[in-house]
Parts: C-alpha cells; sequence; structure tokens
C-alpha cells in the first residue's frame, strides 16, 4: 500500500501548521485545539478551543432565561457536559442558536 502524501495547512483558527492528505482540497483546515479531537476523552478536549467558545457563550444566557433562583442553582451545580448536553438540545430543537 502507497504512503499517503501529506502537506501542512495552517489552522484557520489560530495559524498552527496541520498535517493533512494532499488530496484534500478544504478551504478551512484546523487543528485539533480549536475545533476539538473527537477521540479525546474529555468533553472540553473532544469540543476544541471554537466549541467551547461556541457553548459557554451560551451558558449565561441559559442562567439568565431560567425565572425562579431554584432554577438557576441548579444549573450552577450541572456539570459542564450536561450544560453543553442541554444546549446541544435546544438548538436541535430550534429553540436556542
Amino acid at each position: 500500500m502507497p504512503e499517503e502524501k501529506t502537506k501542512l495547512e495552517p489552522c484557520g483558527c489560530c495559524s498552527k501548521l496541520v498535517e493533512v492528505a494532499e488530496d484534500v482540497n478544504r478551504e478551512d483546515v484546523y487543528c485539533t485545539d480549536c475545533m476539538g479531537d473527537p477521540k479525546a476523552k474529555s468533553t472540553k478536549d473532544r469540543l476544541g478551543w471554537a466549541g467551547r467558545q461556541f457553548f459557554e457563550a451560551r451558558f449565561p444566557i441559559v442562567r439568565n432565561a431560567l425565572s425562579k433562583e431554584a432554577h438557576k442553582q441548579k444549573w450552577d451545580k450541572m456539570t459542564y457536559e450536561k450544560k453543553v448536553a442541554f444546549i446541544g438540545k435546544m438548538i436541535e430543537q430550534g429553540a436556542m442558536i
């Protein structure tokens, strides 16, 4: 089996050089630090910097939309993973963008 030829392209987010297959023509290339590593064990590493920014920007929006203090306290006690899952579900349902 022939060895796959690769080239170095700058990450579209941080400019770190990323190794990509030479025959792949993509407009945007991203490193795993910025766009996440699907094989990572932690949610934050799977999301990457950009994914974390996307979800974390919505954390205070959700919290501020909660009407009762008890609900806000429940939100504050939720794990990072549960908050991300909740926001993901809201986006899928069209209740949040």
